[in-house]
């Protein structure tokens, strides 16, 4: 089994952290319209998820072939080649 990606775990993470404040929002009297708390997750846990870094995968064997195949493709779209 495939561990799970930083990113999608800090996205995830994100969404639930919106949802602790959403209902702690709601203990406090304050309402917050369900759309609202939606677009407010959605737009944060996207944000979160985008600045951050990809961990190494749990495979090192496989982190070669990854690197090789990157730098194979990025020599193929460079127009400078």
């Amino acid at each position: 089994m495939n561990g799970v990606s930083s990113k999608v775990a800090a996205g995830g993470a994100t969404g639930a952290v919106v949802g602790i404040i959403v209902w702690v929002a709601g203990l406090l009297g304050l309402t917050i319209p369900p759309e609202i708390a939606v677009y407010f997750g959605t737009i944060l846990s996207f944000g979160v998820a985008w600045f951050v870094k990809e961990t190494a995968t749990k495979h090192p064997e496989l982190s070669a072939v990854v690197e090789q195949y990157v730098d194979d493709s990025t020599e193929k779209s460079d127009p400078t080649l």
